[in-house]
C-alpha cells in the first residue's frame, strides 16, 4: 500500500473535507503482500517436481526464478529458469478505480505469463494464461476492508484541519500567509506530519489485521499454457492445464489446496498429431502458518498411460523483505524406483 499517497492527499487539501469511496481510490493503491503466485507459464517447462498451481490475488506484474534440482549442474544452486507473469488490464489503465475494478467481469482477473529455459541445448519457451474466478482475499474486491479505510481517512481529515491551525495559531500567522508563502507551506506540512503520525499506523494496523485474517482466503484458479521449443520452425511441446482450489478451512492458521492437471504432449508442430503421451496428475496440499511464513506438505499422483508416478513432498514459503519471497520444496518421487526432488523459487511482487 503506498502510505504516501494517502498521506498527501491529506496534508494538501486543507480547505474542504476530503471525501472518499471506491470511485475515487485507486486501485493501484491497494496491494496484498501475499505469497507471490505459481505461473502457468513456469509450471510448464516442467522444472518444478510439484504440479500444483498455487491460486493467486490477481496483481500489476510478478516474477519468478527458479534453481530446480538438475544433476548436471554442480550444488543447483543458481537460478536458471525464468518467468514473469503481468494483468493487462491494470497495467493498461493506472487511474483504474475501485468501483471500475469491482464492476469488471471475471477477465480482469486475466493474466498473461512468458517463462523460458534451456534443456539439451534447445530453448524452451512457456506461455500461460490464468484467470481467478473466486477470490475472497483481495482488498481490491473487499467492500468492507475500503469502508474501514475511508473511515480512518475522514476522522483524519478534521485532526489535520485542528493541526494547521494550531500551527497558525502558535506562529500567530493567519492563512492568507500561509497561502501566500511556499516556505511557510512547507512548515505546516512538516508540523502536520510529525504530529499525525498515529494516523499512519491506524492504516497500517488495518492493512495487517486484514492480511493476517485473508493469506488463506478461498480462491480458485482456472489456468493453461504451452510450451514451445524454440526451433525452426517453432514446435510445441506441451499443452499444460489446471483447476486449483483452496480453503482456509475457517481458520487463521491453515489453507488446503486442491488441484488437478493435464497435459497433452506432442513432437509435431502444434495442431499436428496431437497426442500420444498424455498425462495427468491430482495434488492436495496442507499449509500450516501465517501471512508471512507457511510450512505444508504434499501429495501428487501422477498418470501416464499405463505409468503411476507418486510424489510426496513438503517445502515452506517465506516473505523474506518487502515483496520478496523465497519458496523452498523437498521430496521423494517414487516411481520404479525412489528419487529426490528439490526446488527453490525466488519470487517478487511489483
Amino acid at each position: 500500500m503506498k502510505i504516501y499517497l494517502f498521506t498527501s492527499l491529506l496534508f494538501f487539501n486543507c480547505c474542504v473535507i476530503y471525501a472518499q469511496d471506491a470511485s475515487t481510490l485507486q486501485v493501484d493503491d491497494f496491494k496484498n503482500n501475499f505469497v507471490v503466485p505459481d505461473l502457468p507459464a513456469f509450471k510448464v517447462l516442467g522444472t518444478d517436481p510439484s504440479n500444483l498451481l498455487r491460486p493467486s490475488t490477481p496483481e500489476e506484474l510478478a516474477m519468478s526464478l527458479s534453481s530446480a534440482n538438475d544433476s548436471s549442474r554442480i550444488g543447483g544452486l543458481f537460478p536458471t529458469n525464468y518467468a514473469v507473469e503481468f494483468s493487462p488490464y491494470q497495467l493498461l489503465d493506472n487511474n483504474l478505480s475501485l468501483s471500475e475494478y469491482a464492476a469488471a467481469s471475471v477477465f480482469k482477473t486475466m493474466r498473461i505469463s512468458i517463462g523460458t529455459n534451456t534443456t539439451n541445448g534447445a530453448e524452451n519457451l512457456g506461455l500461460g494464461f490464468k484467470i481467478t474466478p473466486v477470490d475472497k482475499g483481495d482488498l481490491k474486491n473487499d467492500t468492507a476492508f475500503q469502508s474501514d479505510l475511508v473511515s480512518v481517512l475522514a476522522e483524519d481529515v478534521e485532526q489535520v484541519r485542528a493541526l494547521r491551525r494550531e500551527f497558525r495559531t502558535s506562529n500567530d500567522i493567519k492563512a492568507e500567509d500561509v497561502a501566500s508563502s511556499e516556505d511557510l507551506q512547507e512548515q505546516e506540512n512538516k508540523y502536520v506530519s510529525e504530529h499525525i503520525k498515529d494516523r499512519n499506523n491506524k492504516i497500517n494496523r488495518l492493512i495487517k489485521s486484514y492480511e493476517k485474517k485473508n493469506w488463506n482466503a478461498e480462491k480458485l484458479d482456472i489456468a493453461m499454457a504451452m510450451l514451445l521449443q524454440t526451433n525452426s520452425p517453432l514446435e510445441s511441446r506441451r499443452i499444460s492445464f489446471w483447476l486449483t482450489y483452496s480453503s482456509g478451512l475457517g481458520t487463521t492458521w491453515a489453507q488446503l489446496m486442491l488441484g488437478v492437471n493435464g497435459n497433452l504432449i506432442d513432437d509435431e508442430i502444434l495442431g499436428e498429431g496431437l497426442i500420444e503421451e498424455d498425462y495427468f496428475s491430482a495434488n492436495a496440499r496442507l499449509y500450516g502458518g501465517n501471512v508471512r511464513l507457511q510450512a505444508y506438505i504434499e501429495s501428487q499422483l501422477e498418470v501416464l498411460e499405463d505409468d503411476t508416478t507418486f510424489l510426496l513432498n513438503a517445502g515452506f514459503e517465506l516473505n523474506i523483505t518487502g515483496s520478496l519471497w523465497i519458496d523452498f520444496l523437498y521430496g521423494v518421487e517414487w516411481n520404479d524406483d525412489a528419487e529426490i526432488q528439490s526446488d527453490l523459487n525466488l519470487k517478487y511482487r511489483f
